[in-house]
């Protein structure tokens, strides 16, 4: 166990004016996230133009160490800048939308933390609050396991988004884009059936692996 001490200040003899404070808080610091991997097959899904949704999921490494009193629970991000979308007992998440999105385990105190607040800030401002909060304690696990949401094999797709989902994204008669690829840990690959057009301002960061080609769309979809 691990004990913290904040606001302490020592009190001078016979001097009554200054005050003293002790915040005593009793945490376990064996607390530990773990790794997330890619569940087979793969979760990442596409999307369709009649509502569809996507499911994503990853699977725990079983590094997790969780102390009496903590709990397990799984958060969903979205981009490079890593925002909280939603919160839960599981690593498995619906979304109805394209993007990038990264699951990541946390072990954590519900009674020092409530996870639902984390929900419109992001993964670094949750670190953040677990390691320098004096009286909050636990471990999550900010590189997490990145999957996407595509569009299914549509006509046309304009692909201007930043990033770019990663993986597959085809069309059957074309694809134009103007967005950035920013997947370092992913690689993004684009195919249409009759041209792959890349607009001014389209980017690809350092590090970040791009293909495309001209190609049908893949048989069992995205």
């Amino acid at each position: 166990q691990k004990w913290r001490f904040d606001n302490l200040n020592a009190v001078d003899s016979g001097n009554l004016a200054r005050s003293e404070e002790m915040i005593i808080c009793n945490c376990d610091d064996t607390a530990e996230a773990g790794r997330m991997v890619f569940p087979p097959p793969p979760s990442d899904g596409c999307l369709d133009d009649m509502g569809s949704v996507v499911t994503l999921s990853g699977v725990p490494n079983g590094a997790q160490v969780v102390p009496p009193g903590y709990v397990l629970a799984y958060v969903l991000t979205e981009g490079v800048g890593y925002d909280i979308q939603a919160v839960g007992p599981s690593p498995l998440f619906v979304v109805n939308v394209p993007g990038l999105f990264t699951i990541h385990p946390i072990v954590y105190d519900p009674n020092t933390l409530d996870l639902n607040s984390v929900v419109g800030s992001t993964i670094f401002i949750l670190e953040d609050s677990l390691m320098n909060d004096p009286c909050v304690y636990g471990d999550v696990d900010i590189i997490g396991v990145e999957m996407g949401s595509y569009f299914c094999c549509l006509d046309f797709l304009q692909m201007d988004m930043n990033p770019i989902p990663p993986l597959l994204t085809d069309a059957a008669i074309g694809i134009r884009s103007k967005g950035t690829v920013n997947m370092p840990f992913s690689a993004t690959f684009f195919t249409g059936g009759q041209f792959v057009e890349l607009e001014k301002g389209f980017e690809v960061i350092m590090g970040s692996t791009f293909q495309a080609a001209i190609d049908d769309c893949a048989e069992t979809g995205n």
